[in-house]
C-alpha cells in the first residue's frame, strides 16, 4: 500500500549482489553464506532448482526478478547513491540526499 523509492549506485538492481556494482566485493561463482531458505523473500522463493547456497549471480537475477515482479522498479532511482540520512524531529521521517551518475543531486524527505 506503499510506493518505495529504490537507490542503487549499479545500473540495476542488487546492491552487494550486482557483481560489477560499485563497491560490491564479490566475485563471479562466490556463494551466500545463508542457505537458500534464508535468502529468499518469504513472498518470492529461489527458482527450483537452485542450489543450497545460490551463487552471487544466482542471488542478482533473483534481486532482479524479485524487483521487476513487485513493481520496485518504478520507483528505482539507478546510478544514484544516497550520500546522507537524517532523521526529522516531525512524525519518524528522514531526510535523504542523494546523488546521480551525471552529479545532479537531491535532497527529498520520506516517511
Amino acid at each position: 500500500g506503499f510506493a518505495p523509492t529504490l537507490f542503487d549506485a549499479a545500473d540495476g538492481v542488487g546492491g552487494q549482489w550486482c557483481l560489477h556494482a560499485p563497491g560490491s566485493r564479490t566475485w563471479p561463482g562466490m556463494r551466500t553464506n545463508t542457505s537458500r531458505v534464508t535468502t529468499a523473500f518469504s513472498d518470492l522463493p529461489l527458482p527450483d532448482g537452485t542450489p543450497v547456497y545460490p551463487t552471487v549471480e544466482q542471488v542478482g537475477a533473483y534481486l532482479g526478478r524479485y524487483a521487476a515482479r513487485f513493481g520496485l522498479l518504478d520507483g528505482a532511482r539507478l546510478r544514484t547513491r544516497v550520500e546522507h540520512v537524517a532523521p526529522l524531529a516531525d512524525a519518524g521521517e528522514r531526510m535523504v540526499r542523494a546523488r546521480a551518475a551525471d552529479g545532479r543531486s537531491t535532497t527529498e524527505r520520506y516517511d
